[in-house]
């Protein structure tokens, strides 16, 4: 041989050895494994990828049957997939990947994987007859279940959401699935809830709700959380009587639920679709006015409960608040009778005089028994309680009306009060009575922070801050007419008092 023909031949070597260098590089820097075999169904080759998934090296794989070191199973059956390399690459099939399956690796762990199988047609010498590729999928399915269950679930219950129940509705429409019956659910009260214990207490209940009813529902029902308080239950193949079974079963659970002071209510509609040519959302339109049609009943009946409770509570939470709210009430009908303001207004305050501290149920325990100075924040906290007892109020009918005085009774006529720094004759009369009587009634009480004044030094303080923190006319009033003290008289005696001291 030539000096040519041999470094021609070195070149080829070197130049295939190049490539074949490229090639392992190239084969180990892609994000997937390989597996390449020849036309007999062996394998010839695995890139470092493939050796880390199935648990084989190499040099143990290459020149075994492929079906010894790539099993897999279906993913739902967990059969063996009964699969032949071999005449798949004589039948010249390219498979992609379509469903996933599981690897069964060398030491027995079962990875989810996606595969593609790539024939390499028209290989004369036999070396090589197709490649398998495929990659883990276990994090992309985990992924693709958290976006689901973000996309279908409800993420404090854990139940379905109103988009998964909309899509439900329309897939059950359908004659297979009658009769199919509609339930709308509606906790009650859980605005109040979420006002006097906190959204905390509020989300633990709809929790428990929503536990009790995947507790008594069957595993066909579909169960969804679609609004705030709202939960709406599709019963395929139920009909009326059973629905009404499943709703009585719901109510005997859920009306033994109790968190802590709350007790858990629920109001309850269904309807259901028994013919074919029925219009499924009428029936959930006519099972959401039955719900309705509860809630006036049950809701007023638990909200009421509810407000009972708190006032209990507060009786309880702190010492003095049964006989400061009892005073309170009646001093406040004391002045609205001196006042002329007639039976019902003086009624009417006597009940706001008697809930004006109701918002006080949102305080730790002991505030306002504390000894020592109050922190910025907790003066804050203190602020609070007016307007809790606002929204606490508002929502039962029976007190609507004196929501607003409660919400305001911390105003001051010098327009420096809390909540909304109202002043003068823009606090409402009722407010402005409960700011003296309230006032009075601390002064003259016992207080863990302060000596308790004398009827005396309480009359002072209120001359003092008329004007300032109290209605003129009503501390006026008060003091001449419920107290039995002249105001002026009280005046000049104690200018009198004043001057002999000096002198």
């Amino acid at each position: 041989m030539g000096a040519s023909a041999k470094s021609e031949k070195n070149s080829l070597r070197y130049e295939e050895k190049a490539v074949e260098e490229v090639l392992h590089v190239t084969i180990n820097s892609i994000d997937s494994a390989v597996i390449a075999v020849d036309r007999l169904g062996h394998i010839v080759m695995l890139n470092s990828l493939a050796e880390t998934i199935t648990g084989w090296d190499a040099r143990s794989a290459v020149g075994r049957p492929f079906k010894d070191v790539y099993i897999t199973l279906d993913e739902d059956s967990r059969q063996l997939h009964d699969f032949c390399i071999a005449q798949t690459i004589s039948a010249e099939e390219t498979h992609p990947c379509k469903d996933s399956k599981l690897l069964l690796a060398k030491d027995g762990q079962e990875i989810l994987i996606e595969d593609y199988i790539n024939i390499l047609f028209g290989d004369a010498d036999g070396q090589i007859g197709a490649v398998i590729t495929f990659r883990d999928v276990t994090e992309k399915r985990k992924m693709q279940k958290q976006i689901e269950k973000l996309y279908y679930y409800d993420f404090l219950t854990n139940v379905y959401n109103r988009r998964y129940i909309e899509e439900a509705i329309q897939l059950l429409d359908v004659e297979k699935s009658l009769p199919i019956s509609i339930m709308s659910l509606d906790v009650n009260a859980l605005k109040l809830t979420n006002d006097a214990f906190g959204h905390e207490t509020g989300d633990r209940l709809l929790v428990e709700v929503s536990n009790s009813l995947k507790k008594i529902c069957r595993s066909s029902d579909i169960i969804s959380r679609i609004g705030g308080d709202e939960f709406c239950i599709l019963l395929p193949r139920t009909d009326q009587r059973a629905a009404k079974k499943i709703k009585d079963r719901i109510n005997q659970h859920i009306s033994k639920i109790q968190l802590g002071s709350v007790f858990v209510s629920i109001a309850i509609g269904v309807a259901t679709k028994v013919h074919k040519e029925e219009c499924l959302q009428k029936i959930r339109l006519d099972s959401d006015s039955r719900m309705y049609k509860d809630k006036m009943t049950s809701g007023k009946t638990m909200r009421r409960k509810i407000i009972d409770m708190l006032v209990k509570k507060n009786n309880e939470k702190f010492s003095e608040e049964k006989r400061h709210k009892r005073n309170v009430a009646f001093y406040c009908k004391q002045i609205a009778m001196a006042m002329s303001l007639g039976e019902k207004a003086a009624e009417e305050v006597r009940l706001a005089g008697e809930y004006h501290d109701i918002g006080k149920v949102i305080l730790p325990e002991g505030l306002l028994e504390k000894k020592s100075p109050l922190t910025t924040y907790e003066r804050e906290l203190i602020k609070k309680h007016s307007e809790s007892g606002y929204h606490i109020l508002k929502s039962v009918d029976q007190y609507l009306h004196i929501a607003e005085v409660i919400l305001y009774h911390h105003e001051r006529w010098d327009g420096t009060g809390y909540p909304a720094g109202k002043k003068e004759e823009e606090i409402p009369l009722y407010s402005r009575i409960i700011n003296v009587a309230d006032a009075y009634d601390a002064m003259t009480s016992p207080k863990a922070y302060r000596e308790i004044m004398s009827k005396k030094e309480a009359i002072e303080e209120l001359i003092r801050c008329s004007g300032t923190q109290f209605d003129p006319q009503i501390t006026e009033i008060f003091i001449n007419k419920v107290l039995n003290h002249n105001v002026v008289e009280f005046k000049k005696r104690k200018n009198k008092q004043e001057k002999n001291k000096q002198e």
